[in-house]
């Protein structure tokens, strides 16, 4: 955070932003046997506010997104709706709060681009608030504590009565600085999680290690590692490593490499089991070509292992799931306040669920208008 009075500040405190763009979706239903394409046109107004002082930090954002199908039967229209707050204040040299909001009114077949890729079913509300703080205790220990909760809802009858749930999770840390170049931390989270109807109430005990070093001025990397304990009231308890890596290389000063692993037990959008056993790998380049010309592409690699110990039905048959997602993006800046933008990606599933298996390209062409 940055005074208002600080020659850094810019000129407004506010952000207006614009996204126009046109794509085509070869496979708008997700599907393994209804493929159909359709031409989109979507609009994406956002609009941001950032308060900023020497000790504190508040920023609101809001985004809608409406997609118009030229090719769909039924309602052509799409509209979600995006809300984010941020808070951070800084009490004193020990003491400090951040507070996260993100609200999500959204459709299908979007996929999810947080830590992991988790499938949504038809129209849903979904809410995540978190709240943590840090204290110093001494210069170079501190701890922190956290306090989260998530809800999921949905409009179609039938997935709110397997989907609908609710989890509240709780952590702590003692953390270390090494030195200026190292933190280490010891931390726990619990975990629970709560359906609305379906008998897959868990609860998730996770202890783990933690390590961030810096390795270079432009290189860095983050690991964790430890046990996650998981038991749901209708089967036998689970044990299961909790694993995350993640590295960052600033290869050039305004392009960057981002890699990473985790794996740990998930909720599911599959009701017939309780949870799956997910493994994520991913990689993302950032790479500015010219001064006007930056290129972006990555790829993500999902495994999801739903073993049968953990089916609702009680069977013993395991189960699986992959999910490839590739995608490569030009954007060039025509003056500072207008870019365009052109896109690929492609999306494979392979499932052992009936009709869940799919492949889907989506190209766009589009323009931002920034104020």
């Amino acid at each position: 955070p940055v005074s208002f009075d600080s020659p850094s500040y810019k000129r407004r405190p506010y952000v207006v932003s614009v996204y126009l763009r046109q794509e085509y979706d070869s496979n708008i239903f997700t599907s393994e046997f209804n493929k159909q394409g359709s031409w989109k046109t979507i609009a994406e107004p956002e609009i941001a506010l950032n308060l900023a002082d020497a000790r504190s930090f508040l920023g609101l954002r809001y985004r809608n997104g409406t997609t118009y199908y030229w090719d769909r039967s039924g309602d052509p229209f799409d509209v979600a709706h995006y809300l984010d707050l941020a808070l951070n204040h800084e009490f004193n040299t020990r003491l400090s709060i951040d507070v996260t909001d993100n609200f999500r009114y959204a459709q299908e077949p979007e996929l999810s681009t947080d830590a992991a890729f988790i499938r949504r079913e038809g129209t849903y509300k979904q809410n995540s608030f978190h709240t943590g703080a840090s204290y110093y205790l001494t210069r170079r220990l501190f701890w922190n504590v956290g306090l989260g909760h998530d809800w999921w809802e949905y409009n179609d009858p039938f997935f709110a009565f397997v989907l609908d749930r609710t989890s509240t999770t709780g952590s702590t840390g003692v953390n270390f600085v090494v030195s200026p170049v190292t933190l280490a931390s010891f931390n726990y989270q619990f975990i629970d999680t709560e359906f609305r109807e379906s008998p897959r109430d868990s609860k998730s005990h996770v202890v783990y290690l933690g390590l961030v070093q810096t390795l270079t001025p432009k290189w860095a990397a983050k690991a964790q590692g430890g046990l996650q304990h998981r038991k749901t009231e209708n089967a036998k308890a689970d044990l299961a490593p909790f694993v995350s890596v993640d590295t960052n290389w600033n290869f050039l000063p305004t392009s960057v490499l981002t890699a990473g692993y985790n794996t740990s037990l998930q909720d599911t959008d599959q009701a017939g089991f309780n949870y799956s056993q997910t493994q994520h790998a991913y990689l993302t380049v950032k790479a500015r070509l010219t001064y006007d010309l930056t290129l972006n592409v990555g790829g993500d690699y999902i495994l999801n292992d739903y073993p049968g110990s953990q089916s609702v039905a009680g069977t013993s048959t395991d189960a699986t799931e992959t999910t490839l997602v590739y995608r490569i993006a030009l954007s060039y800046m025509f003056t500072p306040q207008w870019s365009g933008e052109m896109s690929y990606s492609y999306t494979a599933v392979d499932s052992d669920f009936f009709s869940s298996s799919y492949g889907r390209s989506l190209v766009s062409i589009g323009t931002r208008f920034t104020y």
